[in-house]
């Protein structure tokens, strides 16, 4: 008998051949509260007549590898990894911190402008980048902002609510390490370890075909990295075996309640209440299939299709929203989810347009709800459609 609680899954990039892991890499394990990963055979039944009625049986013709790695959010290699993977992108390293002696820092309810004495905020910074603000006199202020606009003396900037306003200060802004949706295509090793049988199930050429994330009030942030691939193998031996193989890291998990930085659309903090917010991409992976060979041959992804969805308590503050529907005016979306140590994600997306049915009172003694959805669409002022920064060590 085998325990859910005793399977891991684990993982390492092809990084020269597709669908083989070459000699020295080394495996991570991915943290996770579920997964479907499997292969399974394409079959048709044969079309043979018989003339004593029985059947010819099926054949297998192809073979369908992939599923879904099901997580709660924490920042780690494994999420770096992977959310590199699904952006076909690869982390920015990025330039030096900017520090200012004496800036001043003015802000209302998360928006805000940071004035510097000298120098050029340009020269680290850029607009669209996410940054963060440490070693200012206010601890509050040491936090992660959204650079809207920017001169060589002036930061236009959205950030937490909680920041306040300072006429004179020395701190430093460092911009993160951050994605955008690119054509590098990256492939993994995984396997799925059922340790207490010592059996295990191992797919190659795992290609990122997306992810989800849900920040929900009352919830653990949760998502999945979904995958496509070629080949499997079922053996008592690992495939790690010979390998280098790395732990799950043990940092803290990422709530919606405690650990959402801010949340604003447009521009403007969001004064309203928010029940759950999330963003998920669609790589539209398709397998390339060929006669002689049982499963794909490879991988390949098509477009990059970003979703945004939102629901929110009915206001004044929010009703605009439905007239943006109807005209398809984009919105922009921008927020952050930082653990009880200051590690975590940042996530913008410039453009989105809504697509959503008009709130209903849903009957008596209820909250009358935006149950809102959204399609990203590439921006000029990005050169993108959606941009992931990661908070904390690299």
């Amino acid at each position: 008998m085998s325990s859910s609680n005793e399977v891991d899954v684990i993982y390492a990039e092809e990084t020269v051949t597709y669908g083989v892991v070459e000699a020295g890499a080394v495996f991570e394990t991915m943290r996770k509260t579920d997964e479907t990963l499997s292969a399974t055979p394409t079959t048709v039944i044969s079309d043979e007549a018989r003339a004593d009625r029985q059947s010819g049986g099926q054949a297998a013709v192809g073979l369908a590898v992939g599923g879904d790695v099901i997580w709660q959010l924490s920042r780690g290699k494994a999420f770096d990894d992977h959310l590199q993977a699904a952006m076909y992108s690869t982390w920015t390293t990025p330039p030096a911190p900017a520090t200012e002696v004496a800036a001043a820092l003015a802000v209302t309810n998360g928006v805000g402008t940071i004035d510097r004495v000298t120098g050029d905020w340009t020269t680290a910074l850029a607009v669209n980048d996410f940054a963060i603000i440490s070693s200012a006199a206010n601890a509050v202020n040491n936090t992660v902002i959204f650079i809207t606009a920017l001169t060589s003396d002036i930061i236009s900037f959205v950030g937490p609510a909680t920041m306040v306003a300072n006429a004179s200060d020395t701190f430093t802004l460092t911009a993160l390490s951050a994605l955008t949706i690119g054509t590098t295509r990256r492939s993994f090793g995984m396997e799925k370890k059922f340790k207490d049988i010592v059996q295990n199930i191992s797919y190659s050429g795992m290609r990122s075909s997306g992810f989800t994330l849900d920040a929900s009030v009352n919830k653990i942030v949760s998502g999945s990295f979904k995958f496509m691939g070629s080949q499997t193998e079922q053996s008592s031996v690992s495939i790690a075996n010979g390998h280098t193989l790395n732990a799950a890291d043990a940092s803290p998990l990422i709530n919606a309640q405690l650990d959402m930085g801010f949340i604003s659309i447009d521009g403007v903090i969001v004064q309203y209440t928010i029940e759950s917010i999330g963003v998920d991409l669609n790589n539209n992976v398709k397998p390339e299939e060929g006669v002689g060979f049982v499963g794909a041959k490879n991988q390949i992804p098509f477009e990059a299709a970003v979703g945004i969805k939102m629901t929110a308590h009915l206001s004044g503050a929010n009703i605009a929203l439905i007239q943006k529907k109807k005209t398809q005016a984009p919105i922009s979306m921008t927020f952050f989810l930082r653990d009880v140590n200051g590690d975590g994600y940042a996530f913008h997306v410039p453009e989105a347009q809504l697509s959503f049915p008009d709130p209903n009172m849903g009957g008596k003694n209820n909250h009358v709800m935006l149950t809102m959805s959204g399609v990203a669409r590439y921006s000029a002022s990005l050169g993108n459609t959606m941009k992931i920064a990661r908070i904390g060590a690299v």
